[in-house]
């Protein structure tokens, strides 16, 4: 999304109207991400964007939603970032269907460009520290046997096509990671999956299936910090780096989730 100023902010939109709404989107935003709650577009547009007797256009939300980002980063050194603006990888160098791609500077990987929709997830980054030091800032958090389990997490769900069943998923915490099921000291297969889902490492969605019992059947996938912050190439990286081998294109596009 381009920078762009509170100036450009058309259709009878008062400079004054565009600051005010800007800044409660920015609250809003922080808000949100400090108490790990799920932001969609959707959700900025009608809790945040919102100015008596006038509706905005989707043309004006995209525009106050880039000058929020662009103060974020001014002001606090913040990356606002959606889903949409997640790293890909592309084989070609130049498209892949009809999406656009453009290189990342300093890196092999290319980012996807388009405009968010409705149901993007937007998160708060610190994307300006070194590789080296956020490497060593990850080596030195008192949490890192949940770092660890989150990788291996997420990448078990990446080597089943992106998605996994919710008892499958408990099953192979319990039985193959050697995660209780039930604990006194409140660190189990529950309380670790929740912590994930409120940290946005996975999204927990309804099946369209149910049980015999006409019970809701869940599963789940990566979450939006899984996608921005971690990255799916990175995470295939990690898989591929476990195994010690290769995977075939067509393998790639099904651990990413990517439909042919």
């Amino acid at each position: 999304m381009p920078a762009c100023d509170v100036g450009e902010v058309k259709s009878g939109l008062s400079a004054e109207a565009a600051n005010t709404i800007v800044g409660d989107v920015m609250r809003y935003i922080l808000f949100m991400n400090m108490t790990k709650q799920k932001v969609t577009t959707e959700k900025i547009r009608s809790m945040a964007m919102t100015i008596p007797n006038m509706k905005i256009a989707k043309k004006e939300c995209d525009l106050l939603l880039g000058i929020a980002m662009q103060r974020f980063k001014e002001l606090f050194d913040y990356d606002m970032v959606s889903t949409s603006h997640a790293p890909v990888l592309v084989t070609d160098g130049e498209s892949a269907g009809n999406k656009k791609f453009v290189p990342m500077p300093g890196s092999d990987l290319e980012v996807q460009v388009h405009k968010p929709t409705p149901k993007d997830h937007w998160i708060l980054l610190n994307l300006a520290p070194e590789e080296e030091e956020k490497k060593k800032t990850w080596k030195t958090r008192p949490d890192n046997r949940e770092r660890a389990l989150t990788l291996v997490i997420l990448g078990s769900i990446m080597l089943n096509g992106g998605i996994m069943a919710e008892k499958r998923l408990e099953t192979l915490m319990s039985e193959e990671l050697g995660i209780p099921e039930h604990s006194t000291d409140n660190w189990h297969v529950g309380s670790l999956l929740k912590e994930l889902i409120q940290e946005g490492y996975l999204e927990k969605r309804k099946m369209a299936q149910m049980t015999s019992n006409q019970e809701q059947i869940f599963e789940f996938t990566y979450g939006p910090k899984a996608i921005l912050e971690i990255g799916l190439p990175n995470l295939l990286r990690y898989v591929q780096g476990l195994g010690n081998f290769t995977f075939q294109d067509k393998q790639i596009a099904r651990f990413m989730g990517v439909s042919e």
